[in-house]
């Protein structure tokens, strides 16, 4: 954990996303709110916060679209699943991307729902 305070602390805005290396696999996120919430209330699985890895910590709701999704078939999923991140795969479910909480904003604001 400490070398995830590390990261916010040169860039507090940015989401660090949890790789299961074994399935090749994003399988979590943390943002800067989520690391402070932890120290302040440490999960009870964690017998020592600065000594847990970010894969006991990260919030596991994550969702994967489809990279060609228009922007209404994504707010859906979005609603539907209120996830704390939203990856982009392609055709072959590799990922290609994340989409951040400004790119979702500006998409829906282009489309009008976001006024």
């Amino acid at each position: 954990m400490p070398e995830i305070a590390k990261l916010f602390a040169k860039d507090p805005n940015q989401a660090v996303l949890v790789l299961n290396p074994k399935k090749n696999k994003f399988v979590g996120v943390m943002y800067l709110y989520d690391l402070l919430t932890l120290y302040g209330s440490p999960p009870r699985h964690v017998e020592s916060i600065h000594k847990a890895t970010i894969g006991q910590c990260a919030n596991t709701r994550v969702i994967s679209i489809q990279w060609d999704e228009n922007i209404s078939q994504a707010w859906a999923k979005i609603n539907k699943y209120k996830p704390k991140a939203v990856l982009l795969h392609d055709e072959s479910k590799e990922f290609v991307g994340y989409i951040s909480n400004e790119d979702l904003w500006e998409a829906l604001e282009e489309i009008g729902i976001g006024e």
